[in-house]
């Protein structure tokens, strides 16, 4: 690297006096000083060690202290990860699961033991297993930790998690048919995992009479054909395409719809009908519109033809 030169002028303007920089020379002494020993990273036991409470003794579950997925709840750790060896957020327990015993297979999952917390490190209490084991064995914790069992004046156990368009619980389970993961009614899971067997083809899980769409309490529920299943709906007004809107609840969906602009599922919210009413409400398919509000083409259709 060359020389640097640079000039300091007087305050008179005079007798500038030049002063020259040796980078090279800075470098070499900089060079020699000695640096300060770099930090030694704790290793993976000693970091998993660090953040885990011991308390309950060793057969007890060791519950992680530190970070947790805001995803799934799982605690988390950086660690290299198996496939390409770059430092990735991983499961802990997955973590500790392979400091004990060594790579995990392809396709398998570690799964926890009945009752476990979410939060156990304990490699005691983890065993293998594949995809459809991990989806079956969590089914009834997932069912329990979303189910609130005292508020409903009728004894329903209402669904906290979330739920279909038009109200119905949701949850995520294989699907028989296909065996790839999917939403299913979490009422159908809870009626699964109380009898202890799949609902058969071409059955329906029903409620009794006066539950809440909401409810997964098994004793509630009960098996019926599509039918049935019809004629229960008729009974308690639910279901899409059974309860009738009348002409003042039309005006006011469409008026809420033009003055607030909201979208049709959450106008089915407030009026407890089917996005597909809405829909048929404000496209003037079921001739409720008011005079004032122009139906689309469908409507006028429609309209035409009764007309005629």
């Amino acid at each position: 690297m060359s020389k640097m030169k640079t000039k300091a002028a007087s305050r008179e303007g005079k007798g500038a006096k030049v002063v020259t920089v040796d980078f090279r020379a800075k470098t070499r002494v900089n060079a020699a000083t000695p640096s300060a020993a770099p930090r030694k990273k704790a290793s993976i036991a000693d970091r998993l060690a660090n953040h885990v409470d011991w308390s309950g003794g060793e057969d007890a579950c060791h519950i992680w202290t530190g970070s947790i997925s805001q995803a799934n709840g799982y605690p988390q750790i950086k660690a290299p990860s198996p496939k390409t060896g770059w430092p990735t957020m991983r499961n802990v327990h997955r973590v500790a699961y392979e400091a004990a015993y060594g790579p995990i297979p392809d396709g398998l999952h570690v799964l926890h033991g009945q009752g476990c917390s979410q939060r156990c490190v304990n490699v005691k209490h983890m065993r293998l297993g594949n995809r459809l084991e991990n989806q079956q064995r969590s089914r009834s914790e997932r069912l329990a930790k979303h189910t609130d069992t005292t508020s409903h004046p009728n004894g329903c156990h209402i669904w906290t998690a979330s739920t279909f368009h038009d109200g119905y619980p949701k949850m995520r389970d294989i699907s028989p048919k296909t065996g790839n993961s999917t939403m299913r009614g979490a009422h159908i899971i809870a009626y699964e995992e109380a009898n202890g067997c799949r609902v058969p083809e071409g059955f329906h899980v029903l409620y009794g009479r006066g539950c809440d769409r909401r409810c997964v309490r098994p004793d509630h529920l009960r098996l019926g054909n599509r039918l049935e299943n019809m004629a229960d709906a008729k009974a308690e007004k639910r279901g899409c395409g059974v309860r009738k809107l009348s002409p003042a609840k039309a005006q006011a969906i469409i008026g809420l719809r033009d003055l607030l602009g909201w979208n049709n599922h959450k106008l089915a919210l407030c009026f407890d009908t089917s996005p597909t009413a809405i829909r048929d409400v404000v496209s003037g398919r079921t001739l409720y519109t008011s005079p004032t509000h122009a139906p689309s083409r469908g409507g006028r259709l429609a309209q035409d033809r009764v007309a005629a």
